[in-house]
């Protein structure tokens, strides 16, 4: 985000274009012309933007003038400010002396001086600082008809005879892990097939199931594409409900539930599951907005899933290294997508993004990680067991792994949950017997990896 007036313009929205959506009111002209031939913006930005000849197209300086005449290229340029959003603009102010509190700015407020329809200037006020604050776009039109208008897709019900096969039970399907409302697409492939965009035998018939929040099921029979893709368009309500899942399989069993290789999504605003916030992510474009710091190579774990934004679910790929060889694009939504990372990957640092439409997205660094776990013997009543994992792949990266225990096991100090730092590619945990039985172990590695600024 570019300063200015020390740090008092923030994001701006539309403001190459002269826009500002008043909140109480619709679009409202901003007096913001490009700053005349080596004109001082503001101390407060970087010395780039102080003079600028000719203008960038993605910077515009706010006009601020004196009295209650029209705007003219006499009066002040308060400062200039970076686009970094297609939203809309909230313009705000505060003191920059709060008399409550020496020493402090005051709080953020509304800019009672704020452009209207009727009054295309701010009153300058020396003791005040301003910023915009950015208000997302609203999502795009979907470019197709939702599942439940798509002739492509027919609902029908499952037969009580038994379970209605679509398809060969060797398919296995992926969706991404989160979905809002809009476009959505799965992938369907031969078990036996390995992770590559090439061709495979032809299309296949599968079932798409949506759960609604009153708990109903609504399950369409579609056909993929010959590239073995799905493609359909989430509603915002199926038969007055709100979508809540859905899952793509080939198999309806009679009770109304798709068989257990049917993949899922979750319908909603929440997070990506097991990814963690990246930082400063682009606030217009693609975006990869969460992630994992570590991938694992060996087939059956080797999932990659992404929180994303801005990106068109339908023409998006994912990249390795700049290269889409060594990653399956398997699924995508408006906020997530999943890939499949070729067993082959070298072990160690690789950068990973999206393209969406031909626009590459900010890059995600990430350490591509085989894990190994000994076997550990069943379990007997108050036995003590140490648990090792070896880790390849990190280098001299600091990680540490968090283990989480059930089933006839617990943490040999008590409890279930822990984390515990990798020393030279080693992580080793002790567990305790509860019962007879097998413990249930489950980990999950995180790399402190370096991010920079997108």
């Amino acid at each position: 985000m570019m300063r200015g007036i020390g740090a008092s313009i923030g994001v701006a929205a539309l403001l190459a274009a002269g826009v500002l959506n008043a909140r109480d009111g619709g679009p409202a002209k901003l007096a913001l012309r490009p700053p005349a031939v080596g004109h001082r913006c503001d101390r407060g930005l970087p010395l780039a933007l102080r003079f600028m000849t000719p203008v960038d197209a993605a910077v515009a300086c706010l006009l601020v003038g004196d009295g209650d005449e029209p705007l003219t290229d006499s009066d002040t340029y308060v400062g200039c400010v970076k686009k970094t959003c297609a939203g809309t603009c909230v313009l705000q102010r505060r003191l920059k002396k709060d008399p409550d509190n020496p020493g402090k700015p005051g709080p953020w407020g509304d800019d009672p001086n704020r452009p209207d329809p009727n009054n295309h200037r701010i009153k300058r006020n020396d003791d005040y600082e301003y910023q915009c604050i950015c208000k997302p776009p609203p999502p795009p039109s979907p470019k197709r008809a939702s599942i439940d208008k798509d002739p492509a897709f027919k609902p029908f019900a499952p037969s009580n005879e038994g379970s209605d096969s679509q398809s060969v039970t060797s398919e296995v399907a992926y969706a991404p892990k989160t979905a809002g409302i809009g476009e959505i697409t799965f992938y369907v492939r031969d078990s036996q097939t390995p992770p590559t965009d090439g061709p495979q035998s032809g299309p296949t018939n599968v079932v798409v199931l949506v759960v609604t929040a009153d708990g109903k099921n609504h399950p369409y029979a579609t056909t993929t594409d010959k590239q073995h893709r799905v493609t359909t368009s989430i509603p915002a309500l199926i038969d007055g409900s709100a979508p809540t899942l859905i899952e793509i399989g080939t198999t309806l069993e009679k009770d109304g539930h798709l068989d257990p290789r049917a993949a899922n999504t979750a319908i909603g605003d929440g997070p990506v599951p097991n990814t963690d916030a990246v930082p400063n992510p682009p606030a217009s474009g693609p975006a990869i907005v969460s992630g994992s710091t570590a991938y694992e190579r060996t087939p059956g774990r080797n999932l990659v899933d992404l929180g994303v934004r801005g990106i068109d679910p339908e023409n998006t790929r994912l990249e390795i290294d700049g290269r889409s060889e060594g990653i399956l694009t398997a699924a995508a939504s408006t906020t997530s997508i999943e890939g499949e990372l070729d067993p082959n990957t070298s072990e160690g640092r690789h950068r990973l993004r999206l393209v969406s439409n031909g626009q590459p997205s900010n890059e995600l660094p990430f350490d591509a990680v085989t894990l190994v776990a000994h076997p550990l013997p069943p379990t007997a009543t108050g036995s003590v067991e140490t648990l090792t994992i070896e880790v390849h792949g990190i280098g001299n990266d600091p990680a540490s792994m968090l283990i989480s225990v059930s089933g006839a096991a617990t943490l040999a100090g008590g409890g279930t949950t822990t984390s515990v730092p990798v020393h030279d590619g080693i992580v080793e945990v002790q567990l305790r017997g509860t019962h007879a039985g097998a413990a249930d172990v489950r980990f999950k590695l995180a790399v402190k990896i370096e991010q920079s600024p997108a």
